[in-house]
């Protein structure tokens, strides 16, 4: 039987949420977003508090009647959440009223939103869904424009460049804004509590949504924030092997693939709830606002503002979780799918940057660093190690506005000349979340934590590490003399459990452990004459701690 497709895709939603600059801007789109689609996990606590997503109203509305999440006799969805969804309808009327209606209602509620939306059928549902994506990607060529027009006698909103549609008051200060600014704005206004939030907690009601105002930075004043974007590993295998699959029998198109979203949705909706109690939660003071704004929670991706001393411990538990809860939900639908995998794992990225750096340079470069976790991590891939590992890497940037890692790595991190063949990069990551021993070797960030734990004792002052990074940069020959001054040193304070402690935590790590010899150590996946050090990693690691501590 004829089947009758709608596909919508939202597209560059990290510059929608992020176009202004502004957290409150964010806020707004990003809850926005969050209410377009919907998913296609089991409705929770948190969405009996809130309405409806639009979509859902949207068909509704149509059809006269609430639709159903699952065995809905007019519409079906093989696809839902993150800013998609492939709908299936019996009716190409019911499916047109639909398209138009939808349309007309992202115009109203979302301006400046750029979107693929295209009707197709098919003999059946994935014969439909294929002609849809096809279509889809030639309708990508074509952007359509954004109104209004900006002609030469326009007022233009100084934020964005767009034209300016009102004005509104922040702080006694008036500001031409732009339709789309103009929404996100009142949007954000309205909660502080909202569907997206509630996902990671039901119990931490006040979320910040402006960093001067709301934002509980920690009492030492260190106005950083980390912007941390995650992303699932695996899932174009998983997807390839569903599509061989319905190839072969079209029928399980619609449980297949709608199933094995399903379970990824809620798998990453549990990871954030956990990490949030575990972490966040115990970090929030009563009637205090929570140390993080959520942006983004949709299939396998998380994007999440935090303070950065909650940064790494917030990824880790999410990371750990992810794992958990995807074995646990993809259980049921490997019963009939033996194909799909026992779990997923997850890479992550962490840019911690001063509160007045632009959000969407943060954002890019948090994207780049997780990029890198999943370049570094595929290549553990083996016959007996299916899937890459979970990681994470970080950097704190307190120089430059690069948002790529490999040209904050080529400016930032290592020196462009070389001492007799070999340049020093003083960013040691990826870590992985367990330690593992395969081949290419990855350090673990447990063993980066035990060498972060060992220089922050007091036989290893925190100045001469620092002056040797530095060094590195700069003069390796000199960084040779200050890492041996440093053994001497603790060996003239007969400090024997230092000296014990630091040798091991560089040995775990696979590096040199004496004093003739410096704490770097070539990486398989960096080129032939980069070698790196996990010094500089350590001592952020340790620099949050401090700042931890001041804060409880």
């Amino acid at each position: 039987m004829t089947q009758y497709a709608l596909i919508f895709e939202a597209e560059s939603i990290q510059s929608y949420i992020f176009d202004s600059g502004r957290l409150s801007d964010a806020v707004g789109a990003s809850v926005r977003l969050d209410q377009l689609c919907g998913d296609l996990a089991p409705a929770g606590p948190e969405d009996k508090k809130t309405p409806d997503d639009l979509l859902s109203r949207v068909i509704a509305t149509v059809l006269g009647r609430e639709i159903q999440k699952k065995n809905d006799p007019d519409v079906a969805f093989s696809r839902r959440g993150g800013g998609a969804f492939i709908a299936l309808f019996q009716s190409a009327a019911l499916r047109d009223r639909v398209q138009a209606l939808w349309s007309a209602t992202l115009a109203d509620v979302a301006p400046g939103l750029r979107f693929g939306l295209v009707a197709s059928e098919g003999i059946h549902a994935l014969a439909a869904a294929e002609a849809g994506m096809q279509a889809m990607k030639w309708q990508r060529n074509q952007p359509a424009p954004s109104l209004p027009e900006t002609g030469p006698l326009t007022r233009l909103a100084p934020r964005t460049g767009r034209a300016a549609v009102q004005t509104m008051t922040e702080n006694a200060q008036k500001e031409w804004v732009d339709a789309q600014t103009l929404v996100h704005r009142q949007r954000a206004r309205r909660f502080n509590h909202d569907r997206l939030t509630a996902r990671f907690s039901t119990d931490l009601q006040n979320w910040p949504s402006d960093l001067e105002r709301e934002f509980p930075f920690n009492q030492a004043g260190h106005k950083e924030i980390a912007v941390v974007h995650a992303d699932g590993n695996g899932l174009g295998v998983a997807l390839q092997e569903l599509a061989k699959h319905c190839k072969k029998t079209p029928d399980h198109y619609v449980e297949a693939y709608a199933g094995f979203s399903e379970a990824v949705s809620q798998a990453t909706r549990a990871a954030a709830a956990h990490a949030t109690n575990t972490v966040l939660a115990p970090k929030t003071r009563k009637d205090g606002f929570v140390p993080a704004r959520p942006l983004v929670l949709g299939g396998d991706d998380l994007t999440i503002l935090l303070r950065p001393d909650v940064a790494v411990p917030f990824t880790q538990a999410f990371l750990a979780a992810f794992e958990v809860e995807t074995e646990k939900e993809l259980k049921e639908a490997r019963q009939k799918f033996n194909f799909l995998p026992v779990k997923l794992t997850a890479a992550a990225g962490i840019a911690i940057v001063q509160a007045s750096h632009p959000f969407d340079r943060a954002l890019h470069l948090a994207e780049s660093l997780c990029g890198m976790v999943k370049s570094a991590t595929k290549k553990r891939v083996t016959a007996s190690e299916k899937e890459a590992p979970s990681g994470l890497m970080f950097y704190r940037q307190t120089v430059s506005l690069l948002d790529d890692w490999q040209d904050v790595q080529r400016v930032e991190t290592t020196p462009k000349e070389a001492e007799e063949g070999v340049r020093y990069c003083t960013v040691h990551g990826p870590y992985l979340l367990h330690a593992s021993k395969g081949e290419p070797t990855l350090p673990a960030l447990a063993q980066l934590q035990t060498l972060a734990d060992v220089l922050a004792r007091p036989a290893l002052a925190n100045g001469p590490v620092r002056q040797l990074i530095t060094q590195l940069h700069q003069s390796p020959a000199t960084a040779r003399k200050s890492w041996q001054r440093i053994w001497e040193m603790l060996a003239h304070r007969q400090d024997a459990a230092t000296q014990t402690a630091l040798r091991q935590a560089l040995q775990a790590l696979g590096l040199p452990a004496a004093p003739d010899a410096l704490p770097c150590a070539h990486r398989s996946e960096s080129p032939s004459d980069l070698h790196s050090t996990p010094l500089n990693d350590a001592l952020t690691l340790a620099h949050l701690a401090v700042t931890q501590e001041e804060e409880a």
